[in-house]
């Protein structure tokens, strides 16, 4: 059926989702690395300044603004200041790596995906959370600095999936 011109007509227009509010946590003196993976997580940006500190170590969260217990919403900007500086020596190199997360029949079902890196510096797990099936997890994009030879191991649902080695 058509409308006669002129006539009113009521449209709904989406925004988006609905923006979550999230209390933030305290992240004064966490990993930066942790911090900036569960800041993202959350639908949160994240703008990093470095600057160096006499008591806390190179790559921990010296302070943020806004402060540990104010309400944001999905989108809004976090600032964190990181000690050290953000140089390529200190910082090792970016990882340009990206992981496909294996696709499922039912997208609602969530995979739990852990990637750890085996580096000059050691070990440590990079990512342990939920992604949807067919995600994509972009290690480069999440800022994870690497040192010397690297190994790269993906677990999916505690089933180890991928390994790779970078030189």
């Amino acid at each position: 059926g058509g409308q006669r011109r002129g006539t009113p007509v009521n449209l709904l227009v989406s925004q988006g989702p609905t923006p979550k509010s999230i209390q933030l946590p305290n992240f004064q003196e966490q990993p930066a690395t942790e911090v900036l993976v569960a800041l993202e997580a959350a639908g949160l940006n994240v703008e990093t300044v470095y600057s160096s500190h006499p008591r806390i170590p190179e790559g921990v969260v010296i302070a943020h603004k806004p402060a540990g217990g104010v309400l944001v919403k999905t989108g809004d900007l976090i600032l964190l200041e990181i000690s050290g500086q953000e140089s390529v020596e200190s910082g090792g190199r970016l990882l340009p790596f990206q992981y496909h997360v294996t696709e499922a029949e039912n997208r609602n079902l969530s995979r739990h995906v852990k990637i750890i890196i085996t580096d000059d510096s050691g070990e440590r797990t990079v990512i342990d959370q939920l992604y949807a099936p067919g995600a994509v997890v972009d290690l480069e994009r999440k800022g994870v600095h690497v040192f010397g030879q690297t190994q790269v191991i993906v677990f999916e649902n505690g089933e180890k999936l991928l390994e790779k080695l970078y030189k």
